[in-house]
């Protein structure tokens, strides 16, 4: 490679910074590190010398069997996922979308789902009509629908400018992704991959000279942006990637790119058109409190966010964050750059990739700091077709051994395979944990009154980072049991009359016998509280050290007793810190002595959240928060517990808590 000796320093710092930002040391202030390696990124692209290109690798010649090679890594890479069980929002998908009415009720935004996404939920109403009530069939589908993503992205490498051969290693680099494997490990992610897919069609089916094709030739690329659109809001800068192609990435083709803007722009358009009377705005998820949609409507702001914080790991190499292979994927990556950064085909292919990836990683920015990089790995499955380009091309030009090359592309298959098997241990413990909490939480409510309504406590979000029933508990218990009149309400939303408790004990690491549930039916009071007696549950004299308790994980509700400090934070849900059932007459002025406060992750500090769960002499529950100190037992009370929150993304901090008997 020729290169000056100020570009290799320059490739130098951007190598430091992937390293670093991979392995999670910051080097001074984020954004001053992340301009850095923009600006290195920069210098070495325009100011390397070009040099010839080397000669690519062993690759078949002829689409067909490009496709044969790719259903035979994709059948060594995706087998495993098949056995995997229905997880998370699975379970949504099949009983509201199977479960709907009409196939037109099942394509539509369901309530409270602000997305516009018919295309994937098509499948789970075909599971229905067909009977289908095992994940295989779904997993299988994703297996053929990545397969397909990789296939559509060797045309659309093709239609970037490269060569035969880096299209073939670039469709091998998709497939070999460990966002593959992640993504298609949940039955219900059919979204990345028709929306990765769609808008790679799209791209490899831009007419090669756009401002003289008729009309008749953008009606196929223009459906499958429509398509694309419809999938996943992640491709809704698809329009701006097609200006970028259809221009062959040169200023001079302006005109090339506007004609290609212009028909993928006016689908989008429409698409964004119907999301107002669909969605009664332009939908989407949301950051935080913000009400501003992650997707398209704050790329800029997620951009600018973005620049100002770590970047993840996981847009290296999306691997457990402990495990040591997230600093050899850096190093790989960052020497496969400077292999290849000074060639013409590197270059070109670095410059077309990034710009593909970037538009693709934009739209889902301010989601990376929800979850694990298990949970967030379906971002990176339309980015990882850009990045793939980058890395084939990069390899392709470098060396002078056309074997060479071809290993080093082998060993790079072989990492991103290997990250995949790696990040399979998870699976196969919470696919375990999920299956036992299941059945019994199903055996349990399984004579249970009709139309029950239950308190669901302990349940896990996550287990070992892979989410297992958040935000979909309700649903899974319903398809579980066969009782889809059941109302499992979960703890952070249970307010009003309940039925009966359902709670899980379940620890992180626990062995799968001691797993189980409970149905209880009445509190168990650890004391009777009289006029006059103060019980204090908790109190210490030093806040520190506070022992981190992430709820994502361990159970969402504790036997809290008197030890040191815990500090708790709040995840996808919430996280409840239940003190000893108490007794009291009814009547009776109990009033709270609680030193405590909430932090939330802006910097914001408020009370602490407390709920009262009462036991009725009739047999039922009922849950309510408090907004003061003070309060009566109410008449036909049998027994009572608070409960502290920690809520969404924030900690709880506790000192003291203690309840005082004031009057009767």
């Amino acid at each position: 490679m020729s290169a000056t000796p100020g570009q290799r320093a320059c490739v130098f710092v951007l190598t430091l910074c992937m390293v670093a930002s991979a392995l999670g040391v910051a080097l001074g202030r984020p954004e001053v590190a992340n301009g850095s390696a923009l600006l290195a990124l920069a210098i070495a692209l325009f100011g390397a010398r070009r040099e010839q290109d080397a000669g690519g690798f062993v690759a078949p010649r002829t689409f067909p069997a490009t496709a044969f090679c790719l259903v035979l890594l994709a059948t060594a890479i995706l087998w495993p996922i098949l056995w995997i069980p229905f997880l998370s929002d699975d379970y949504w998908h099949l009983v509201v979308k199977g479960g709907a009415p009409s196939t037109w009720d099942a394509l539509l935004p369901a309530k409270g789902y602000p997305f516009l996404r018919p295309i994937p939920y098509l499948p789970w109403r075909l599971y229905a009509a067909l009977g289908v009530d095992s994940a295989v069939v779904p997993h299988l589908l994703n297996g053929l629908l990545a397969t397909a993503t990789a296939a559509a992205g060797w045309l659309a490498f093709r239609r970037c400018g490269a060569p035969r051969s880096v299209a073939f290693a670039g469709a091998f680099l998709v497939l070999a992704h460990p966002a593959t494997r992640h993504a298609a490990s949940y039955a219900h992610n059919t979204y990345p991959f028709f929306s990765a897919g769609f808008a790679a069609l799209c791209i490899g089916l831009i007419p090669a000279r756009p401002a003289r094709a008729p009309w008749h030739r953008w009606i196929a690329p223009s459906a499958a942006a429509a398509a694309a659109f419809l999938s996943k809001e992640d491709s809704f800068l698809l329009p701006v990637a097609a200006a970028l192609v259809g221009a062959q990435f040169r200023p001079r083709r302006w005109r090339d790119g506007l004609r290609a803007l212009v028909p993928i722009a006016l689908v989008l358009a429409v698409i964004l058109a119907l999301r107002f009377p669909l969605l009664g705005g332009f939908g989407g998820y949301s950051q935080g409190k913000s009400t501003d949609s992650a997707h398209a409507a704050g790329v800029v702001g997620a951009a600018l966010a973005a620049l100002k914080s770590q970047i993840p790991s996981a847009v290296v190499l999306p691997i457990r964050d402990s495990s040591p292979w997230v600093g050899v994927g850096a190093v790989v990556t960052a020497s496969v750059l400077l292999a290849g950064f000074g060639t013409r085909l590197g270059r070109r292919g670095l410059l077309r990739g990034l710009a593909l990836a970037i538009l693709a990683l934009a739209p889902g920015l301010t989601l990376w700091g929800r979850g694990s990089a298990h949970a967030a790995a379906h971002l990176l499955v339309w980015p990882s077709i850009g990045l793939s380009l980058i890395v084939a091309s990069c390899v392709a030009g470098a060396g002078r051994s056309r074997a060479m090359r071809t290993a080093a592309l082998a060993a790079l298959i072989a990492l991103g395979v290997g990250a995949g098997w790696i990040n399979a241990g998870p699976w196969e413990r919470a696919s375990e944990v999920g299956d036992r909490l299941l059945r019994s939480a199903a055996e349990q409510v399984r004579d249970a009154p009709p139309k029950a309504r239950l308190i669901v406590y302990g349940f896990p979000d996550t287990v070992g980072g892979v989410v297992t029933f958040r935000n979909s508990f309700p649903w899974a218990l319903q398809h579980a049991a066969a009782r889809p009149e059941l109302d499992a309400v979960p703890q952070h939303l249970a307010f009003g009359r309940f039925d009966a408790i359902l709670e899980a004990t379940y620890e992180e690491g626990a062995p799968i016998d001691a797993i189980a549930s409970r149905w209880t039916r009445a509190l168990e009071p650890s004391r009777e509280l009289h006029h006059g007696e103060r019980w204090v549950a908790f109190e210490t004299q030093s806040p520190s050290p506070m022992k981190r308790f992430d709820v994502n994980d361990p159970p969402k509700s504790l036997r809290f007793e008197p030890q040191a400090p815990r500090e708790f934070r709040g995840g996808g849900s919430t996280g409840i810190l239940a003190f000893p059932a108490f007794s009291s007459p009814p009547g009776t002025r109990l009033r709270l002595d609680v030193d405590g406060e909430t932090r939330w992750d802006s910097g914001e500090i408020t009370p602490v959240a407390i709920c009262v769960l009462f036991e009725r002499t009739d047999g039922s529950f009922e849950r309510i928060p408090l907004t003061g100190t003070e309060g009566v037992v109410p008449q036909g009370v049998r027994a009572l517990r608070f409960e502290l929150a920690a809520l969404g993304t924030s900690t709880l901090l506790l000192r003291r808590f203690s309840v005082e008997a004031i009057r009767e």
